[in-house]
């Protein structure tokens, strides 16, 4: 149905709007846990927030669905190399972002994904994650909620190496 990237870009960037609307949000967890191409959508949530550089709205959005899929799944969501991706994205935004409610976003997912073993089998620029995750814990302009959530991860990280 959808024949133009532009279409399918736009479909899931509407998704993941109205996934913030608690009787959607129910809907399209349905949805992904039944219908045989769901994979796909976590595929160009990852390829749309690579694009994204200013509309945070977006970003978040984007976001809040991975979180929620991850919590529905109870499973790591990603394949090594969209975790791969996904770390280089989550990276790239957390070196350069300023606003605590973007680390939020990043932190929580990153927390959600260290739950599980598939991260640690590869550990994809770990260093950098850690560095990151180090500084953030004793940096005055990081909120407490985020150094809060960075000593969680580093703690998995240090049981997980």
């Amino acid at each position: 149905m959808l024949e133009r990237e532009v279409d399918l870009n736009r479909s899931v960037q509407l998704i993941s709007h109205f996934n913030s609307d608690e009787n959607i949000n129910i809907m399209i967890m349905e949805v992904f846990k039944t219908h045989k191409n769901s994979r796909k959508l976590v595929d160009y949530l990852l390829f749309l927030l690579n694009l994204q550089n200013e509309d945070k709205e977006t970003i978040f959005n984007l976001c809040k669905l991975i979180s929620d899929l991850l919590d529905l799944t109870k499973t790591s969501l990603f394949y090594k190399n969209d975790l791969d991706s996904f770390i280089s994205i989550c990276i790239k935004t957390l070196e350069s972002t300023y606003t605590n409610e973007l680390r939020f976003h990043f932190l929580n997912i990153l927390n959600k994904i260290f739950n599980y073993k598939d991260y640690f089998e590869s550990k994809y620029k770990l260093d950098i994650l850690v560095e990151i995750l180090e500084n953030y814990v004793y940096n005055g302009h990081v909120d407490e909620t985020n150094q809060n959530l960075s000593r969680e991860i580093l703690e998995k990280i240090e049981s997980n190496s």
